[in-house]
């Protein structure tokens, strides 16, 4: 839920909730346009979050924590 806006950049759907995954599943596949859409959104979104982290300082402190365990 912190990367997905429900509808905009993808679907928030309960879990268990097969009905809705298979309706939302099948819109896409009819909808190729708001499928290619979506898909923009999704990556813009999560471009625009980490364009701007030390992606180097991330995965170092990741090691080290791993290591570290």
């Amino acid at each position: 839920r912190d990367d997905v806006v429900d509808g905009y950049n993808g679907y928030v759907v309960d879990v268990g909730d097969i009905d809705t995954l298979a309706d939302r599943i099948q819109e896409l596949y009819a909808n190729r346009d708001k499928l290619k859409k979506m898909g923009i959104c999704a990556h813009n979104t999560i471009y625009e979050r980490q364009k701007d982290a030390d992606q180097a300082e991330f995965w170092d402190q990741l090691i080290k924590k791993v290591w570290q365990e």
